[in-house]
């Protein structure tokens, strides 16, 4: 078999990008810069994902969870994200406590807006116990019924709602009642103005009550002058 000739080892090796004056050779470095630089983007994109607050994770409606980071992991009560995406095949029975009425509506939802934005919803633990979250769901417009969603743990929040409730629902208790003892003080005290009002007027009526006297009624004095007058005709004047 004939070896190549120089000149078409040359045309080979610049369609391999290896020649000396390769027009693809001369990308390497470009191509290789950029590719450091997605590394780097990747890994931070990955750090933020396993070092987050809050829970991400990524899941299909009708498949389950592809992905979740530590911190969901840890809000569930799974040892590590990988107990989650075995544990957690089926949403509807075993992550959210509305079951397949409540993911049914958001699916429909994200059908429509392609996001949830601050919705309030139960997550079932690992223990079966629930726990109050916040969640923004996004639909990945490259992959139908591929879900992106971030979670925060909102049980302080409610309890301290709670708390709050119920101490206005105490005070809403107290201030009833006091109205009410107020009301009652009004009641009695109306009803002996009128128990003693009742009794004058039968006491009156009854002629038992003392009189005014007559002089407080009417002034039956005679005038100065007509005193003076019978004065000096008593001394013969």
């Amino acid at each position: 078999m004939a070896k190549p000739s120089d000149e078409q080892q040359r045309a080979l090796a610049g369609l391999l990008g290896l020649g000396s004056h390769s027009a693809r050779k001369s990308h390497y470095p470009e191509l290789a810069a950029r590719l450091d630089e997605l590394e780097a983007e990747r890994n931070r994109y990955k750090w933020l994902f396993e070092n987050a607050v809050h829970g991400i994770f990524q899941a299909s409606l009708l498949e389950g969870m592809r992905a979740a980071n530590p911190a969901l992991a840890r809000m569930l009560g799974y040892d590590d994200p990988q107990e989650v995406l075995f544990s957690l095949v089926d949403l509807a029975s075993n992550l959210f406590v509305g079951g397949a009425k409540e993911l049914a509506g958001i699916g429909e939802i994200l059908k429509t807006e392609r996001s949830l934005h601050g919705y309030e919803t139960q997550l079932r633990r690992k223990d079966g116990s629930s726990l109050d979250v916040l969640m923004n769901l996004l639909l990945k417009p490259d992959q139908e019924g591929l879900v992106e969603g971030f979670v925060a743990d909102i049980t302080e929040r409610k309890l301290a709602q709670q708390r709050l409730q119920q101490l206005n629902d105490e005070l809403e208790q107290r201030v009833t009642a006091r109205t009410d003892e107020l009301l009652e003080a009004n009641r009695n005290l109306q009803q002996q103005i009128t128990q003693r009002k009742q009794i004058a007027q039968a006491l009156r009526d009854a002629g038992t009550l003392p009189r005014r006297p007559i002089a407080a009624r009417t002034n039956t004095s005679p005038p100065p002058a007509t005193t003076c007058c019978n004065r000096s005709t008593l001394l013969g004047c």
